[in-house]
């Protein structure tokens, strides 16, 4: 019977081996003799014949991270985004100046007609707004073994969903607050109807009943809207000046449908609107109706309107926890701050 003396005579030494597995040697092959009293629970180790391995180790994980998307945030896209003040003040405001007076007849002793200027200064409101962020030391574990860099993901999360409600407030403002938005601005022209063809007015009705001239159809309301805008503005704006139409993603398709000779709504407004942009805007979509939105977005040095902030995005600490850390991310809004209310039209029912 082979024993450890034996195999060390022979120049074999197992550190720590308590003595040799007994075996037969059974037509020239050694075959092991498993016992109760050498091994507990040996039945856990009996195996079936077969050729498999754990699936996890055939599953390869693409580095690639998909980001479930969301509708977009294009609000700054209409108007400029500007920095006013701190974090730390309340109100911001604006003067606005008017020009009155008249004129009479020349007289050496006449000085009953005058001339001056008033001025109002528009206030709004700023709000504050926050997330939170935290991961844990056995999360991060986890996430580091699964190859994420979470703590950085969490942080990326955290900005946006604060640039998301950033775009929120500049399209809705706050209630309860003097903070406005771009469509709940109380400054703004009343809007306008779209065309009435037959008794319709929505374009899905109207290209419905008339597809040999859907292009038109689009277009002439898109025209109509562009007259409310220049009948305000007392000649002050041209068709060649740099002009953005906004309309929700559930409408755009309509500028691509053509008229009987092959012209799109889209292809009529760049042909007569040189400096036209067209921009998307979800938040278009009500439960009013469709809006389309036009805006000459700067006239003579003065933007139309500012989406006003003090602080776009304020990191705070990284705090320690019992078991991992927290951190929180801050975000300020004016809302949108309406200059000039004659430079935008807007219609409803499209």
């Amino acid at each position: 019977m082979l024993t450890l003396e034996k195999l060390k005579a022979k120049g074999i030494v197992f550190e720590g081996a308590k003595g040799v597995m007994a075996y037969d040697s059974v037509n020239g092959h050694i075959k092991t003799n498993f016992s109760k009293t050498k091994l507990a629970m040996d039945s856990a180790l009996q195996t079936i014949p077969n050729i498999g391995f754990p699936a996890s180790m055939f599953q390869y994980i693409d580095p690639q991270i998909v980001e479930i998307l969301f509708a977009v945030t294009n609000a700054n896209k209409l108007a400029p985004e500007v920095k006013q003040g701190d974090w730390t003040i309340e109100l911001t405001t604006f003067a606005v100046e008017e020009r009155t007076g008249d004129v009479t007849a020349y007289s050496d002793r006449t000085e009953n007609v005058t001339t001056t200027v008033n001025y109002e200064y528009p206030v709004r409101e700023q709000v504050r707004f926050q997330t939170m962020i935290e991961y844990g030391d056995l999360e991060m574990d986890k996430a580091n073994t699964a190859k994420i860099a979470l703590q950085s993901r969490k942080q990326l999360a955290g900005a946006d969903i604060i640039a998301r409600k950033q775009n929120q407030f500049y399209l809705q403002g706050v209630s309860g607050k003097i903070n406005y938005g771009i469509l709940n601005e109380p400054n703004l022209n009343a809007s306008i109807s779209p065309i009435t063809v037959g008794g319709n007015t929505t374009w899905a009705t109207k290209t419905t009943a008339d597809p040999d001239n859907a292009g038109n159809i689009v277009y002439n309301d898109i025209l109509k809207l562009w007259s409310e805008l220049a009948s305000k503005n007392g000649g002050h704006i041209s068709m060649d000046m740099p002009i953005k139409l906004a309309i929700s993603n559930s409408m755009i398709s309509y500028l691509s449908m053509p008229n009987k000779y092959g012209l799109t709504a889209e292809a009529m407004l760049k042909q007569n609107f040189k400096n036209i942009e067209i921009i998307q805007i979800p938040e278009l979509s009500t439960n009013a109706g469709e809006y389309l939105f036009m805006e000459i977005e700067n006239l003579y040095g003065v933007d139309t309107m500012n989406l006003a902030f003090s602080e776009k995005l304020r990191a705070g600490r990284v705090i320690q926890t019992a078991s991992g850390q927290k951190q929180k991310f801050v975000g300020t809004s004016f809302g949108c701050i309406l200059r000039r209310a004659s430079c935008v039209a807007r219609m409803l029912g499209i």
